[in-house]
């Protein structure tokens, strides 16, 4: 994996307001709704790999994952725009 990804990280715009935990259905949800035969974004990380580690770890660490990047409010910004 191309750990330069991680040193492009911005926090985002706060507007202090309280955020709301993700759900690990909202995690379920969008890994269902992901698109297969797919080219894998910069992480590289395909759509399959993700399924499938649904499958054997269970939501609850890709949920874990998430929420502790969400909670640092911390982003990759896409697109050349930080």
């Amino acid at each position: 994996m191309d750990v330069s990804v991680l040193t492009e990280l911005q926090p985002a715009a706060t507007d202090d307001l309280p955020t709301p935990d993700i759900m690990p259905e909202e995690v379920a949800d969008a890994l269902d709704k992901m698109k297969r035969r797919k080219a894998p974004g910069i992480d590289n990380i395909s759509t399959e790999e993700l399924q499938a580690a649904s499958e054997v770890l269970g939501i609850s660490v890709l949920h874990s994952l998430f929420q502790k990047i969400w909670a640092k409010r911390r982003f990759l910004m896409t697109g050349g725009e930080q």
